[in-house]
């Protein structure tokens, strides 16, 4: 396995190895509230109130975090009312902003092993604990992984290439999605 590979997948790993223990946890601080006690994300036939009163009347939240409610959704879909999956779903969310950030790092330093230092740093970090153990705190995961991919792509667009547009506009798309995951 290459340098770069091997460096990403050791930044996976101590992402999950520092919070894995979480998965086996049940709902702590407001996530009863924000999951089991949701009945808004019980069913994709409510996808729509992201977008209307009824998100601020159906749930706890207040303020509009439509990203970080469509990830609700999804581990609803899959897990029900299970803590283990929604916490499993937090530690493989922080996991990618790791591996996000490794990757911006790499690109704007050009050394791997600077990069994977930085990056694994990250993804010990106890200042990550709360928005990884708590489930109802997962958008400042989601607001970190979207922020870091924006610096990315920008960075990478502005090193030229055959593309550059379409790199500008993932960037967009992931400053979008940041903000829309956290205020």
């Amino acid at each position: 396995m290459s340098p770069p590979r091997l460096a990403a997948l050791a930044v996976v790993l101590l992402a999950f190895v520092a919070y894995g223990n979480s998965v086996f946890h049940g709902f702590v601080y407001d996530d009863d509230m924000t999951v089991t006690g949701c009945a808004l994300i019980q069913s994709w036939g409510n996808a729509g109130a992201i977008f209307s009163g009824r998100y601020f009347t159906e749930t706890i939240e207040m303020s509009w975090r439509p990203v970080c409610t469509v990830t609700y959704f999804a581990d609803h879909w899959l897990f029900g009312d299970v803590a283990f999956g929604y916490h499993l779903s937090s530690v493989a969310w922080h996991a990618l902003a790791s591996l996000a950030l490794f990757g911006l790092l790499r690109a704007l330093t050009g050394g791997v092993w600077g990069a994977f230092a930085g990056a694994g740093l990250f993804a010990v970090h106890p200042l990550t604990s709360e928005a990884v153990n708590a489930i109802s705190f997962r958008e400042d995961i989601l607001a970190a992984l979207f922020a870091v991919l924006c610096v990315h792509l920008s960075a990478r667009a502005g090193q030229g290439g055959a593309r550059p547009w379409l790199l500008i506009a993932g960037a967009c798309l992931a400053l979008l999605a940041a903000g829309l995951s956290k205020e």
